[in-house]
């Protein structure tokens, strides 16, 4: 049989690996979290940069769009 003493450092050391790993748990939870707020707004920034160009080539008309179809697949202007 343990003697009191020891159950009470035993309940006491439990205690305290629970909570330490109660905390790493939260830092962990909470580093995904700004991780993954990180991703989306590069995801957001790409997606507006897709539409801007997507807008930009829409506004142009079709000589415009030749010209600078060809400066973008060729490197030259016609």
């Amino acid at each position: 049989m343990i003697p009191a003493r020891w159950q009470l450092y035993l309940i006491l050391a439990g205690a305290f690996v629970v909570s330490l790993l109660g905390i790493r748990s939260s830092l962990l939870a909470q580093g995904e979290a700004r991780l993954r707020a990180r991703i989306e707004a590069k995801r957001a920034a790409a997606r507006d940069a897709a539409q801007e160009i997507e807008n930009e080539v829409e506004a142009l008309d079709r000589d415009d769009l030749k010209r600078r179809a060809a400066v973008w697949v060729r490197g030259t202007k016609r």
